[in-house]
């Protein structure tokens, strides 16, 4: 592992339940070399991009891989962590990826040098802006930000391979209404 003498979790998702609104991934990305990867996804050992190990940023770079390992930016995980929530409003993963969002406008925005919010594609780039400043009530803002995406997007389907009470996102729960 990247720290020493500490065991990582690390869930695996699937990219039409996370990050559906990005292109396929592909084959290229089994042997990534940096300057090729696009620029919503970068390796996890690029110092470059990837923060330091910190009390509250967590493990950081990995210094040492075997195997190239690619990631998200931070951009684009906050737009899947905006998606997800407006997705999954009222529910367990609706409430994580709301959390997220809090704790990215927190600490990876804050100091502006692993995320640029700005970068951020519209409607989201407003709703980000608006949740930081506290302009609405959390329950309008969400409403909105559901109607703003769902203009733009297929409904989310869940996927055939998941049966209702069936564990799935890092053992939360699907539960059909």
């Amino acid at each position: 592992m990247h720290v020493d003498g500490t065991e990582l979790t690390v869930d695996l998702y699937t990219q039409s339940e996370t990050l559906w609104f990005l292109p396929p991934l592909d084959s290229s990305l089994s042997t990534p070399q940096r300057a090729q990867l696009p620029s919503y996804l970068m390796l996890a050992s690029d110092q470059t991009i990837v923060p330091p190990q910190t009390v509250v940023r967590g493990p950081g770079l990995f210094s040492f891989v075997e195997y190239p390992v690619v990631l998200p930016t931070a951009l684009a995980l906050l737009e899947a962590f905006f998606r997800i929530y407006a997705r999954d409003v009222g529910t367990r993963i609706g409430s994580s990826a709301m959390a997220m969002i809090c704790y990215m406008m927190e600490y990876v925005d804050d100091d502006g040098r692993y995320l640029d919010a700005e970068q951020l594609p519209e409607p989201l780039r407003t709703f980000y802006r608006e949740l930081k400043a506290g302009q609405k009530p959390i329950r309008q803002w969400t409403e909105e930000l559901k109607d703003a995406l769902n203009r733009d997007e297929e409904p989310f389907k869940t996927p055939t391979h998941v049966h209702e009470g069936e564990p799935v996102c890092g053992g939360f729960v699907y539960l059909d209404d």
